[in-house]
């Protein structure tokens, strides 16, 4: 141990007998009060201005201690809060806090304690814990929370290093709801959800594949989205490559079309897998389209999606009837269902074999049918026989 450390070493053991009447030393606080107590240490020492961007072994330093680093516009601070001796070396407690700009509520703590240091600062890096988990309202419909365990700040010699995020994606049941492979929707309560865990030095660089379990929206009845492709972004400077937003598509946090402040979920690819009624008679498995370019947002859910000859009329049927199905469309705007429209043939019970009679019609959004039948001028009919007993 040389001379300047031992200085140092004799000189924090006085700061360190003055700083336990302001620390933590009370390494048992419940969760909650930690991270109270982790605010309110980093704005003292903000306050009153013990922060700098590192120590000065020249200068005495009092405990608590700010050191800061800007890391892509923003300033990350860590507070030293309090420090314990052994033969092995410094073991310190430190907290830092951190706040998302979108989030006027949440603060987002870390706590470290028995980070090692030695006269060259911290020995490897120092990680610090979320304390407790916390959430952010990313929409009405949809909560980001951050997980205790696996979300952290790391922190070396040079500062703040990175973000460690374990995160968990909840959507409310009032908007999308689990779906059942039958095509009927989840009675257990259970939400849908997705989890990520990555590591980022800024919030902007946030944008990640995920995946999403399969789900029904709720204004769109029996119609089963399985997402094969999807990308989180809460990043304000870019967004993930190949995103298709509809013409003139603005949301409050994206004034201009096409901007990067744009943040929610792009779901890239997917299959529609249509309600149980329309069926395959040589096959049990439900009908489906392929799909691209859905978003969801502040706004809502948004999507356009068509598919085109899904079911011919030899195997077709809906209601015991033969039924072919060589359109649908689906378009749902901002949250608002606007129409879904489907076009084929059918052929009712009294026609001869080969006729049938195009339909059009669509699907309200309590899950009715609606459909137009084009009667020809003539259509062969079967002749009906009654019998009087």
């Amino acid at each position: 141990m040389n001379k300047s450390f031992v200085k140092i070493f004799l000189f924090l053991i006085i700061i360190f007998s003055w700083a336990t009447s302001y620390s933590s030393n009370i390494f048992d606080l419940p969760d909650s009060l930690d991270v109270e107590y982790a605010k309110a240490i980093l704005n003292n020492v903000t306050e009153n201005g013990n922060v700098s961007n590192l120590i000065d072994n020249t200068i005495p330093t009092l405990l608590p201690f700010g050191l800061s680093k800007e890391v892509a516009g923003y300033k990350q601070t860590i507070v030293l809060d309090s420090i314990t001796f052994t033969p092995e070396g410094g073991f310190l407690t430190a907290y830092t806090a951190i706040k998302h700009p979108k989030s006027d509520d949440t603060v987002l703590a870390f706590k470290a304690t028995n980070a090692q240091f030695d006269n060259g600062g911290f020995t490897g890096d120092a990680r610090l814990q979320l304390i407790a988990d916390a959430d952010i309202k990313i929409a009405d419909s949809t909560s980001l929370i951050f997980k205790k365990n696996g979300t952290y700040v790391e922190w070396g010699c040079n500062g703040f290093e990175q973000l460690g995020l374990n995160c968990e994606v909840i959507f409310d049941r009032n908007f999308i709801v689990p779906e059942n492979p039958d095509g009927t929707i989840d009675s257990t309560g259970a939400q849908v959800t997705t989890q990520f865990q990555t590591a980022v030095q800024s919030w902007d660089e946030l944008v990640i594949d995920i995946s999403i379990s399969p789900f029904q929206f709720r204004k769109l009845k029996g119609f089963g989205f399985y997402v094969t492709n999807a990308v989180f972004d809460f990043s304000e400077l870019m967004n993930s490559p190949n995103i298709i937003f509809p013409t003139g598509y603005m949301t409050p946090s994206m004034p201009e079309p096409n901007s990067p402040f744009w943040q929610g979920f792009f779901l890239k690819q997917m299959q529609i897998k249509l309600p149980p009624e329309f069926k395959n008679n040589n096959s049990n498995e439900r009908i489906y389209f392929e799909a691209s370019n859905i978003l969801i947002d502040e706004l809502g859910f948004t999507g356009n999606l068509a598919g085109y000859n899904l079911l011919d009329l030899e195997n077709g049927t809906a209601g015991g009837w033969a039924f072919s199905l060589d359109t649908i469309s689906v378009s749902i705007f901002t949250n608002q269902f606007q129409n879904v429209n489907l076009g084929g043939d059918i052929q009712l019970p009294v026609m001869e074999d080969g006729t049938s009679l195009h339909y059009s019609g669509f699907i309200d959004n309590s899950g009715d049918y609606f459909l137009n039948v084009n009667l020809e001028d003539e259509t062969p009919m079967r002749t009906l026989k009654f019998s009087h007993q």
